[in-house]
């Protein structure tokens, strides 16, 4: 069990960029399988280890990112009396292990440690949550019950620990394990015995895992666009850069109305069509851009979006931008789609019946034989997109 805490323009060559943003932590906690009672030891001379006990815990949903806190919780619902017959130690679903305590009191390679019983829930973690030493906690009952509580972890009890030793360092454990693969599966905590004579079980165990939540992101295209010639101060139709952000994001990617600014040779003769946009986790939307020349000849600008939520850096659309004014072109034939001089119901009629149905021109031309000059799915969408309006789906 897990508990969690927290269009198209065939001429516009696309590149993908992404931006990241970053977010706060969340933590996922598992509850152990397998609980129930740990097997005596094995020998009187310790250590003499008995059969361990091994609780499983299924990690799920954890992903590329470090962890910042590990915490196992178990609890003695059968009490262990002399409690420096026990260690624990937690297993990764890779193998990285590393023990939370061991051999409370023991300080010689044979020595039976701390005759106090532990009882009760305890939870161990790294030391920069706590300092409390379970040694100090074990030493100041005698024979009674360790306080309940949580503790730091230690080491392993034997030749020459000292009591009480020095905490460990539990996080950095478990530092490298940063993807998936090596994050989500079967983790282990082994409980063992080490001296016979006394008995316990667990009842109840629990894992708990916290990582920095993954990036916000978002990816765009094109990184470029190309409008066709235009006559001057005549204002072309809209072109789409597409903006899409993917649903592990925990919130939306904006881009107000203001947030696009012109640079370049030409800034004045683009401009982005002034619409506020918020692109939710999992969906798409579109930034359009329109070129309108002051005169005759070629133009050029940069096109700067910035995201929000406000504060990240760096967070920018950036799209090159040219074209160029000039004389007015002949009025297109938008029925004849491919260019070949036949307006032919199964190649022109059958592609834009599919472009009204929504269909994207890749799909529209799904079995269509295009004829010269525009013989090619790109010619033809280029085509539609840059004399005759089409106006693409909003797909990235």
């Amino acid at each position: 069990m897990r508990l969690i805490t927290y269009t198209f323009a065939t001429r516009l060559i696309a590149t993908i960029g992404a931006i990241t943003l970053a977010m706060a932590s969340y933590s996922a906690t598992f509850t152990g399988s397998g609980v129930g009672a740990i097997a005596d030891g094995t020998n009187s001379t310790c250590p003499g280890p008995g059969a361990p006990l091994n609780i499983t815990f299924s990690a799920t949903g954890l992903t590329s990112t470090a962890l910042t806190d590990v915490r196992v919780s178990m609890t003695f619902g059968t009490a262990h009396a002399w409690g420096g017959d026990i260690s624990a130690t937690l297993i990764s679903p890779t193998g990285v292990n590393f023990p939370l305590f061991g051999r409370i009191g023991a300080v010689s390679a044979t020595g039976v440690g701390t005759s106090a019983n532990l009882s009760g829930t305890y939870v161990f973690v790294d030391p920069a949550i706590t300092t409390n030493n379970i040694w100090t906690a074990a030493a100041n009952v005698g024979t009674g019950d360790v306080v309940e509580g949580t503790y730091a972890t230690t080491p392993v009890g034997g030749d020459g620990v000292v009591n009480p030793p020095t905490p460990t360092n539990f996080l950095a454990a478990f530092s490298s394990l940063t993807t998936p693969a090596v994050l989500n599966g079967t983790w282990t905590l082994q409980m063992t015995d080490n001296c016979e004579m006394d008995t316990g079980a667990i009842t109840a165990a629990s894992l708990t895992l916290q990582q920095s939540a993954p990036p916000l992101q978002y990816s765009f295209a094109p990184t470029s666009i190309h409008f066709p010639t235009i006559p001057a101060n005549t204002p072309s139709y809209a072109y789409p850069v597409v903006v899409f952000a993917p649903a592990s994001n925990a919130q939306n990617i904006g881009f107000p109305a203001n947030a696009c600014v012109m640079s370049g040779t030409n800034p004045g003769d683009f401009m982005r069509v002034p619409d506020a946009l918020s692109v939710a986790p999992g969906a798409t939307g579109q930034l359009l851009v329109q070129f309108r020349p002051s005169s005759n000849g070629n133009k050029s600008a940069t096109m700067t979006c910035t995201a929000q939520p406000s504060g990240v850096t760096p967070a920018q659309i950036i799209v090159q931008l040219d074209g160029a004014g000039g004389d007015a072109l002949p009025p297109p034939n938008c029925y004849d789609v491919d260019g070949d001089g036949v307006m032919n119901p199964l190649v022109d009629g059958l592609f834009i019946t599919r472009l009204q149905l929504g269909f994207t021109p890749q799909a529209a031309a799904n079995n269509i034989a295009f004829q010269a000059p525009r013989n090619t799915t790109k010619k033809v969408a280029g085509f539609m997109l840059e004399r005759c309006g089409y106006v693409p789906p909003s797909t990235p």
